[in-house]
């Protein structure tokens, strides 16, 4: 009984070990490299949404100082 489990704890050792052998990337890394790729890309983005706003802000003011009725 002994040696049935052991060789069974043996056999499963040997495949966990092999698994984590495999090579690519951890979940881990992946989250930070997406938060790093968000810090860049955010200010971009909210920088073209406002970009109009400014634009929109900056002909109402021509239109006032051009015309001052």
């Amino acid at each position: 009984m002994f040696i049935q489990l052991a060789t069974f704890f043996l056999k499963r050792a040997k495949k966990l070990k092999k698994k984590s052998n495999k090579k690519g990337f951890t979940l881990v890394e992946i989250i930070v490299v997406l938060v790093i790729l968000t810090a860049i890309a955010v200010p971009s983005v909210l920088g073209y949404v406002n970009e109009p706003k400014n634009e929109k802000y900056i002909q109402e003011a021509r239109s006032i100082y051009s015309n001052p009725n």
